[in-house]
């Protein structure tokens, strides 16, 4: 049964995305350093004495702010965000200071091995949701997550994540799919399931310059088809986890006819998946404010730095026009693909990262164009079937 409140909840959503002109998701990078060296991180460690300057972050809240009734999300990023502890103590303290101060949400990417009682005391004081990395069960996770010594991180997280659920804090769960877990899917999802994890984010591996190892795009959706299957079969009312990305492929089969005239006029990252730029962007250290979080540590993705620019014109960037103009009409091969209203051609930095970091990639056909044709068909056939309910976090839908 096709949900028309949920219709109205996208239309809605996406009519406020086209009337916004500042981003409302920030990533803030604190600084480089990690306790742990995870084998596939795109990120130069490096121990930084002191991190983003409390400064640059007034100076980032308020500009964006001025004029501006909306909510902003603040993701706190790093390295790992919790070596910068009192880095978020003093931001915090600055922006609570402020006329704005509940206007802005904020959340911290962690790998959760550092979450001590002052920290935990802080996070639930402070209304901070949590997001968790862990690749899967012990001999999964720790095949790729692992501290400086070599000794695996999975006790360090599991323990994080017992602690966030006893003082009854929000978190998510992230877990990234490499060549050298790939077979581990089922078994992971039945891991976290078992945990009273309620949803993940499969986070693929593909090939990149900073990833020599390719995770296939005909691999991995061999591996999300299977994974599909389990979903259905094994998830009931007591007891379920949903993947987001298979939750929101579900979704918008179920609904696609109801709103592909409502998505025929609009741009690429108008719809629900890339606002680069426009709805997001990312702050390093020093200021540079780079269009994307996937695009970080590539220069020529910096759009402006906010200490020496105003962020006004750092928004006006040509590249910020480029990644919004990308239709779905301009891309040989996609135009009358039936699958193009529920992928969208997918990231665009992924495209780029892929195709050696040239922006002309975002106007090229995907390379895991694979991917999305055949689970999107495995989803058609499920949600014809009317068996879609296993994929979704409630059997209402």
């Amino acid at each position: 049964m096709l949900d028309t409140d949920k219709i109205e909840k996208v239309k809605l959503a996406l009519a406020q995305r086209k009337r916004s002109v500042k981003p409302r998701s920030i990533v803030l990078k604190l600084g480089t350093d990690c306790n742990l060296r995870c084998e596939y991180c795109y990120v130069a460690h490096s121990k930084e004495s002191n991190g983003i300057e409390v400064k640059t972050v007034e100076k980032l809240f308020d500009e964006l702010m001025e004029d501006n009734n909306e909510v902003v999300d603040c993701c706190f990023h790093g390295g790992e965000p919790f070596l910068y502890f009192s880095k978020i103590k003093m931001i915090l303290q600055m922006l609570h200071r402020k006329p704005y101060a509940k206007q802005i949400r904020y959340s911290c990417q962690s790998n959760g091995t550092l979450l001590t009682d002052e920290i935990i005391d802080f996070i639930k004081g402070n209304g901070i949701s949590v997001g968790i990395s862990i690749d899967g069960p012990r001999k999964v996770n720790d095949l790729l997550r692992k501290f400086p010594n070599g000794k695996g991180s999975f006790d360090s997280i599991v323990k994080g994540i017992e602690k966030l659920s006893r003082n009854n804090i929000s978190f998510s769960v992230l877990s990234v799919i490499s060549n050298q877990n790939i077979g581990y899917i089922i078994e992971t999802l039945a891991f976290l399931k078992e945990m009273g994890i309620s949803s993940v984010d499969l986070k693929p591996c593909f090939k990149t310059e900073l990833n020599e190892e390719e995770l296939s795009p005909s691999l991995y959706a061999d591996a999300m088809i299977k994974a599909v299957d389990w979903l259905i079969e094994n998830n009931t009312s007591e007891s379920r986890i949903s993947i987001r990305e298979i939750e929101m492929y579900t979704t918008l089969v179920m609904h696609r006819e109801h709103v592909k005239g409502y998505f025929d006029c609009r741009t690429m990252c108008d719809r629900l998946h890339c606002g680069a730029g426009s709805e997001h962007i990312t702050v390093d250290t020093n200021g540079d404010i780079y269009i994307c979080d996937r695009l970080y540590g590539h220069n020529e993705y910096i759009m402006g730095n906010i200490n020496r620019d105003p962020l006004a014109h750092i928004l006006q960037n040509k590249l910020v026009e480029m990644f919004r103009s990308r239709k779905i009409s301009d891309i040989e091969g996609c135009q009358d693909c039936a699958d193009n209203l529920v992928c969208f051609l997918g990231c665009p930095a992924t495209d780029i990262l892929q195709k050696g970091g040239e922006l002309r990639a975002i106007y090229t056909k995907p390379d895991y164009c694979e991917y999305f044709s055949r689970i999107i068909r495995k989803l058609r056939d499920v949600v014809d079937a009317g068996s879609y309910h296993g994929l979704l976090r409630s059997e209402e839908g």
